[in-house]
């Protein structure tokens, strides 16, 4: 948002949605070289993606964001694509910084990502969609007082209030999924990092 609101350089990479929308998969995996500019696509999807509810607890963000994409390819590629901006609610996860030399500071690092993001959406506790041990469970996640294995049914339980409160496919967003598993193998904690991610 910053980057195009002041004028910084944009290399107009959008038709993705329109690749993304024309070809719906349940499990889109995106590779490239570092530096390629993954992260950059994924904040893009996500402001493209993302309905305003979502950012209720950034006041500055709390507003209409298409107009970022007025002037982009993906405005020209068709109304039909442009219809689907600010439309679903979204879950993004960055685990760049999930690569600790220790197996209990890396599970630190994934647990803080995870109840961000559970404070992002804490607009959910004011639904009556929730059921009183929902909202406890919720609260418990977000102030990061759950279990490790609580955590990693996290995303899952986060998706299922989102589609409730929205009634809409959510979109999960994981940027660098693979940095704890990587180190995990290099720090011999491998098992307990894929025993966290499976589910």
């Amino acid at each position: 948002v910053a980057l195009l609101e002041n004028g910084g350089y944009f290399v107009d990479k959008s038709l993705l949605i329109k690749e993304l929308i024309d070809n719906p998969n349940l499990v889109t995996l995106i590779t490239r070289p570092r530096r390629f500019g993954k992260s950059l696509n994924f904040s893009m999807l996500k402001y493209f993606w993302e309905n305003p509810e979502c950012r209720a607890t950034n006041p500055l963000l709390h507003r209409d964001v298409s107009h970022l994409f007025s002037d982009l390819a993906i405005a020209r590629a068709g109304e039909e694509y442009m219809e689907e901006q600010g439309q679903y609610p979204v879950i993004f996860f960055s685990f760049r910084g999930a690569k600790m030399n220790a197996w209990e500071d890396t599970t630190r690092m994934i647990i803080f990502e995870i109840a961000r993001e559970f404070k992002r959406h804490n607009y959910l506790l004011q639904s009556d969609l929730l059921s009183l041990a929902e909202k406890e469970k919720f609260t418990k996640l977000m102030e990061e007082k759950g279990s490790l294995s609580e955590y990693s049914q996290g995303i899952l339980m986060l998706s299922g209030h989102l589609n409730r409160y929205f009634k809409k496919t959510v979109i999960v967003l994981i940027d660098e999924y693979d940095t704890p598993i990587q180190q995990g193998y290099l720090r011999e904690y491998f098992d307990n990092i894929l025993n966290f991610f499976r589910p």
